[in-house]
């Protein structure tokens, strides 16, 4: 697996781990299934695009039009009435009670998914930057700083004679 789908993985698995933090904040647990959705497909026309060669800005573009193709498809049924809130939200608004909620009765969790979060981070950092031990490569600048008398050594060394048998 290269570096990249590597890293696609670990921030698409981080990206999650990161969501999980709203579950106890959202009543309908399953928009938990639909995000994963669509991060895979994010994730899967990411990979596709950039193995395409096309320039960046259009590659950018397919995404987001794949993106809000998939939001319509996944989104399409949800009203503007049924959009959740959160409980009590009074004159401060659904901010103040989001953030009253976060500070008193989920704050374990979102440690726990800060913690979750900084080790996948890490992680995904170093198995995209480890080098492996096993791989054989060349090194150009040895290649270049060679010269011509490095090449080739002529040893100078006196003939042998067989004796006849």
């Amino acid at each position: 697996m290269s570096g990249r789908a590597r890293l696609t993985l670990c921030s698409a698995a981080a990206t999650l781990l990161a969501s999980c933090a709203l579950l106890p904040l959202v009543e309908p647990a399953t928009w938990l299934l639909q995000a994963a959705f669509l991060l895979a497909v994010q994730s899967g026309v990411g990979a596709a695009a950039r193995r395409v060669p096309l320039a960046r800005p259009l590659t950018v573009a397919v995404q987001a039009l794949v993106t809000l193709m998939a939001l319509t498809l996944v989104g399409g049924r949800v009203s503007a009435g049924s959009v959740p809130t959160a409980a009590g939200a009074g004159a401060g608004g659904n901010t103040k009670a989001l953030g009253s909620l976060v500070y008193t009765e989920y704050v374990y969790p979102f440690e726990i998914a800060a913690v979750v979060l900084l080790v996948a981070i890490i992680a995904a950092i170093a198995l995209t930057h480890r080098t492996r031990r096993d791989s054989k490569y060349q090194k150009p600048g040895d290649q270049v700083k060679v010269r011509p008398r490095d090449r080739l050594r002529v040893l100078q060394m006196p003939s042998e004679k067989r004796e006849p048998q």
